[in-house]
């Protein structure tokens, strides 16, 4: 059985050390003698407009993480010049100990859910990303879970030998899912990401993940009983018989660039839209729904082609907003729309009305269900005031993504 409270006690012990020797000292030392006060002021200036939007004092708290991730990362300068810096050698041998066995265990960045509650702040954790499980002592994020729904976190964490414990900041998310993570990396990375390469590119550059945090309480989106989640691919075809396509899309052409809107789902919400480019011969495949773009794809693989179920790119209308804030300017989701002057049709008055009633049940439901306890949807659908059958659908797609997208 595991003792809890002598993990705790672990745990406090390890936090005073922390607080006297990396707070109190480390900190200091290393960002006077590697200028890292100065470095991160010049990194975080791209960055101004967020920090305006942030509570006062949150840059000094992301710098404090920053320098502790700088130390104590893998291969970090605790490993490479503190930890037999004269100064450094000067201090307590408990203090010593305490800095060697970090440099052995190194800390990092993670992406992670609570899989469940032990008890007095501990949790059961999982990398998103990986599906790495972790014991985590955390009151920030036991107080976090009692008052909002949480669907990630983001945790700079530390090895005490017992448990893992946060450092700094903890940021979480309430509309964000694990597939957002693949379009934000490829967003600020100039060269192509993978899903396995994203810890890596979180370890080369942790700030732009950490402006995320300015989404925090962003809810997801719906219309009517679909959530909005950007999908988009683009495959080489080498052979594109028009005639193939003609029975199942509506046809523009301009200056050899086809435009196939899928009949029936071309509108709002779906928007299922291919782009053929004869000089690249490139299909450029979207859809603003989940549902829309397996339509889609269905529909192109009984034409002929091959293609996987699951898109390249996945976003949801949250992760969108939270990009083109962070980065400061709009995101071409699409390299091909703009030759075609035809934009989704504006909603009406009662469909606005209609998605707030459906962002609310999407968001209660999320809660419940992140929160993993029982819900009685038809209770939910009265209380939001939608129909049963639309609470249905959407209660079946959302249990859906947020088993699959816990990890891949």
């Amino acid at each position: 059985m595991t003792d809890f409270q002598r993990m705790r006690y672990i745990c406090d012990k390890t936090s005073r050390i922390s607080e006297r020797f990396v707070d109190e000292f480390l900190l200091y030392l290393c960002a006077k003698e590697e200028g890292l006060e100065e470095k991160f002021a010049q990194k975080l200036v791209k960055y101004k407009h967020i920090i305006e939007k942030m509570p006062e004092g949150w840059a000094l708290w992301l710098m404090s993480q920053y320098i502790a991730f700088q130390l104590f990362r893998r291969g970090g300068l605790a490993q490479k010049k503190y930890v037999n810096h004269p100064k450094v050698l000067k201090r307590s041998a408990k203090e010593l100990d305490f800095l060697k066995f970090q440099v052995r265990h190194p800390w990092r960045f993670v992406f992670c859910c609570v899989v469940r509650f032990l008890r007095d702040s501990f949790f059961e954790m999982t990398d998103v990303l990986t599906g790495e499980k972790f014991l985590l002592y955390s009151p920030a994020v036991a107080n976090l879970e009692e008052e909002k729904s949480v669907s990630m976190y983001f945790l700079l964490i530390g090895f005490n030998g017992e448990c893992w414990q946060t450092y700094g900041s903890v940021s979480y998310f309430t509309g964000l899912f694990p597939f957002d993570l693949l379009y934000f990396a490829k967003q600020v990375n100039s060269d192509p990401v993978s899903w396995d390469e994203i810890p890596m590119v979180i370890e080369e550059d942790p700030l732009p993940f950490m402006m995320l945090w300015v989404g925090a309480d962003s809810p997801l989106v719906f219309h009517k009983k679909d959530l909005l989640v950007y999908n988009s691919s683009a495959y080489r075809v080498e052979q594109f018989a028009l005639g193939e396509y003609t029975p199942q899309f509506f046809v523009e052409k301009k200056e050899g660039l086809y435009k196939l809107s899928l009949k029936r789902w071309h509108r709002f919400p779906h928007v299922c839209q291919c782009f053929y480019s004869e000089r690249e011969r490139i299909l450029f495949i979207s859809a603003y729904t989940e549902r829309g773009y397996e339509k889609l794809i269905t529909v192109l693989n009984q034409i002929g082609h091959g293609f996987p179920l699951e898109a390249q790119n996945r976003a949801t209308m949250v992760m969108l907003t939270i990009t083109r804030d962070i980065l400061g300017k709009e995101v071409d989701l699409n390299p091909y729309a703009k030759y075609f002057a035809e934009q989704p049709s504006p909603m009406s008055p009662d469909e606005e009305q209609m998605m707030e009633k459906l962002n609310f049940f999407g968001q209660l439901l999320v809660e419940t269900i992140n929160s993993g306890k029982k819900y009685d949807l038809a209770k939910l659908a009265e209380q939001t005031g939608i129909d049963y059958d639309d609470a249905k659908q959407i209660a079946a797609s959302i249990e859906r993504m947020v088993s699959r997208n816990r990890f891949k």
